[in-house]
């Protein structure tokens, strides 16, 4: 145990004088990694820039929810579905990435107390994972619509509802040995004698903190991603078969041509959405498992520049969803105007509003 305890020390050691390399921040270090910094423009510079786009993310989002709650023509289940992915950004963005900024400038003494400490570091996982099942029902429920086309097995806005809450009891399940995992704990600075307050992995084996990275790592990420795929191939593989991709679509006429569109416009918007949040969140599950192996899973790195580019990106991916709904769904752009008062100068054009999303046939009504 004491080989094992002296090769994660020295990983950590070794991966953190890598890390402080890439930062702007002026560092003292001990030989245990224990450090201070003044904060400096580059890091504060990252923090408003960060700031300002959580702030953007979390307005979005609420007109998301807010779109969706008052237009009942958007209350399907894959904008119920929508509005649970927003709920779970939103969280992210104003409760979650604020504390991690906070963070960054304060890494050396973490004085926010226990329960925050676990906040901090389980909510990210909450909302990652209340996200990506949330998707993962999207897709299913699109190919029972589209390529199933079975009216038992559809989706209606009550099941929607249910399934919307059992996606976040799943994700807190899993969650369950993180909140145990880590915890707030004290150390001594081998350089003043005082007494630090940390916030980390503490109080377990290293197999158990190795362990519950990697299965964090397959049910929030490998599972659901394969399972993505899995859903999307098999709906553009169904679009093919039926000539969307040739030019037999245009012999099967007006209507054959408008649904079908309709459809691949929403699996098109769909995908990219799936594949922006896969992109932007694997920069922290390849971080999750380096840290728990090297055992630098705690607040004293939380300055490091890797860290840095995990808030950037978990920032960037509570976004621009919003951006993508505007642009793929005409249903949504015409219920966020009507929500800012433009009601009246939409009736006057309301006959050059396209089909969108919301007509698609397969999509459920809501329920009485």
């Amino acid at each position: 145990m004491q080989e094992i305890a002296q090769k994660k020390t020295d990983i950590s050691e070794v991966i953190y004088n890598i890390d402080l390399k890439e930062t702007t921040h002026l560092v003292v270090t001990s030989a245990r990694g224990d450090h201070c910094h003044e904060p400096v423009s580059g890091e504060w510079i990252f923090i408003v820039i960060v700031g300002l786009l959580l702030l953007v993310s979390v307005v979005c989002n609420v007109l998301v929810i807010l779109v969706i709650i008052r237009n009942a023509k958007l209350r399907n289940p894959t904008n119920i579905l929508i509005c649970n992915l927003s709920i779970s950004d939103l969280l992210l963005a104003s409760v979650v990435l604020p504390q991690n900024l906070h963070d960054i400038s304060h890494a050396k003494n973490y004085n926010e107390g226990k329960l925050l400490c676990r906040v901090v570091y389980t909510c990210p996982l909450l909302c990652i994972m209340t996200s990506i099942y949330s998707m993962m029902v999207i897709s299913y429920e699109r190919t029972q619509a589209i390529v199933v086309v079975s009216s038992s097995k559809r989706f209606t806005t009550r099941t929607t509802i249910i399934a919307a809450g059992v996606i976040w009891l799943i994700a807190f399940t899993f969650c369950i040995p993180s909140l145990y995992e880590y915890s707030e704990y004290t150390s001594e600075d081998p350089e003043t004698n005082a007494t630090l307050y940390r916030c980390g992995s503490n109080g377990v084996s290293y197999v158990f903190t190795v362990a519950n990275g990697v299965g964090l790592l397959l049910v929030s990420y490998i599972i659901p991603l394969i399972t993505l795929l899995c859903n999307y191939t098999r709906i553009l593989l169904f679009f093919r078969s039926m000539g969307m991709f040739s030019s037999q679509s245009q012999q099967r006429g007006q209507v054959f041509q408008t649904l079908y569109k309709t459809r691949m416009i929403v699996v098109k918007m769909l995908i990219l959405v799936a594949t922006f949040f896969i992109i932007s969140w694997a920069p922290y599950f390849a971080l999750l498992i380096l840290e728990k192996i090297s055992g630098i899973s705690d607040s004293l790195y939380s300055d490091g520049a890797i860290n840095m580019l995990r808030i950037a990106l978990a920032a960037f991916s509570t976004a621009y969803n919003f951006c993508l709904y505007v642009m793929y769904n005409p249903n949504f752009r015409t219920g966020l105007l009507v929500l800012f008062g433009f009601r009246q100068a939409l009736q006057c054009c309301s006959v050059r509003v396209s089909p969108s999303i919301d007509s698609d046939p397969t999509q459920g009504q809501p329920d009485d």
